[in-house]
Order: structure tokens, then C-alpha cells, then sequence
């Protein structure tokens, strides 16, 4: 091991700080451990991964963790078998659509280890809901999230992207961090924007019903307007700087 060394002027020689050797050593073993952890999932993700030789033209579902990625890929694929309808609150009437077997106590943590195909039997297409970004496993599970939505992708023969977002993300009046940990992800992962500039979308999940004045319900097209004029915004900052 390569000692690191502090200079002592006063004494006139280089000696070893204990403090240094031990946080080497705590960094040594933290590495280590990452290794260990990432060959881990790769194996594990090499066995469950699936690539079809028959599903060439893929739609990979992206988006950071509880965003409704995984409730929109069983909608979109024509699924409907596992999702429910849950009241938020008692007497509320307002609902949110599950996945009956994604839920579990702690919602923030994605349980999509490796992409995960789903066919719709209707149109023949393919769907890959990928990892979430900004995940909460750590460095091995970003590593290995990586690789097989590469993996993936390689294997493929075309690619169309949709990003999901949460619609309390894309308003008006809110904490863009969100919003920006996306468009941070979506520039790490498309280096070429212009190649897939007609094969990019951007869905809005968890879109709250709103109503005028007379409880007449706000239309689809007014509130894609309002994303629209969100997205202005972020799009004029990230040009000005």
C-alpha cells in the first residue's frame, strides 16, 4: 500500500499521518464493497434480463423514481390486471392509480433493478421500464442500472424514448429540482439530441382533476398548455447560462 505522506517543515522529514492511512483504508474497503455489490447485480441482472429477438423496435419508459413510470407502462401496454384504484384520503374522493405489485411501505424507492420487458399482445410492441433515476440503492445499483439500459438499447434496432414526470413537477409555482434532476439524467443518457430529436416524448403522470367555476372540468389541452409554458421557463435558463 502507498502510504500517504504529510510534510513536517519544522522537523525537516515526511511522516505518516494516521488519520490519512485510516480514511485510506476506509475508502479502500468502500471500493471493494462497490466492486462486490456491482458484479452482484450484474450477474443477478445477466439471468433475469430479457432480450427478445423478436421485439427489435423497443419504447424504453424513463423517469425518476416515484414517478409512475412502472403504472404507466401497465396502462400503456394494455394491462390493467394489476392496477387499482385507491382513495387518498376517507371522503375525499379523490383516487391515484397502483400497481398492486409495486407497493410497499416506502414508496421513494424504486423496485426496478434491471429493465423490465412488457409486451403489448394487441399492437405487438415492446416496452422496457427502465431504473429510475435518481434512485435511492446507491453507486452499484446506478452502475448496474446503466449497463443493461445499454445493454438494452445495443441490442436493439430502433429506440423511441418516453420520460415520465410527475404533473406536480411540471407547475407553475414549484420547486423545479425535480424536474431539473430529469433533464440532467435525460442529457447524461442522450449525448445526440438531435438523432432522436422526433423520438423523444415527455409524459405527465398523477395529473390531479381541476374544475372552472360551475364544476366544469379543466380540459386536457389547457392543462398541456400550462406544461408547455412551464417548460419555457427552464428551457430560457438553461439557454442563458
Amino acid at each position: 500500500m502507498d502510504f500517504p505522506l504529510i510534510s513536517r517543515h519544522s522537523r525537516g522529514l515526511n511522516l505518516l499521518n494516521k488519520r490519512d492511512v485510516s480514511e485510506q483504508n476506509a475508502d479502500e474497503e468502500e471500493g471493494d464493497q462497490l466492486i462486490k455489490s456491482t458484479f452482484e447485480l450484474w450477474e443477478r441482472g445477466e439471468k433475469d434480463i430479457k432480450l427478445e429477438d423478436n421485439y427489435k423496435d423497443l419504447i424504453l419508459i424513463l423517469g425518476n423514481t416515484g414517478s409512475g413510470k412502472s403504472t404507466f407502462k401497465q396502462w400503456l401496454a394494455g394491462d390493467n390486471t394489476k392496477l387499482i384504484s385507491r382513495e387518498t384520503t376517507k371522503g375525499t374522493e379523490e383516487y391515484i392509480i397502483e400497481d398492486r405489485e409495486r407497493i410497499s411501505d416506502n414508496t421513494v424507492k424504486s423496485k426496478t433493478i434491471i429493465p423490465e420487458l412488457v409486451i403489448d399482445t394487441k399492437t405487438n410492441s415492446a416496452y422496457y421500464d427502465c431504473p429510475g433515476f435518481s434512485d435511492t440503492h446507491g453507486a452499484s445499483n446506478d452502475i448496474a442500472h446503466t449497463y443493461f439500459i445499454k445493454k438494452v438499447i445495443d441490442h436493439s434496432k430502433s429506440v423511441k424514448m418516453v420520460f415520465v414526470i410527475s404533473h406536480s413537477s411540471v407547475r407553475k409555482g414549484v420547486d423545479r429540482q425535480d424536474f431539473m434532476k430529469l433533464v440532467k439524467h435525460v442529457t447524461d443518457l442522450v449525448k445526440d439530441i438531435e438523432k432522436f430529436r422526433n423520438s423523444i416524448a415527455i409524459v405527465a403522470t398523477k395529473v390531479d382533476n381541476a374544475y372552472k367555476k360551475g364544476g366544469i372540468l379543466v380540459e386536457d389541452e389547457n392543462v398541456i398548455e400550462a406544461i408547455a409554458d412551464f417548460l419555457k421557463e427552464p428551457k430560457q435558463n438553461l439557454e442563458d447560462s
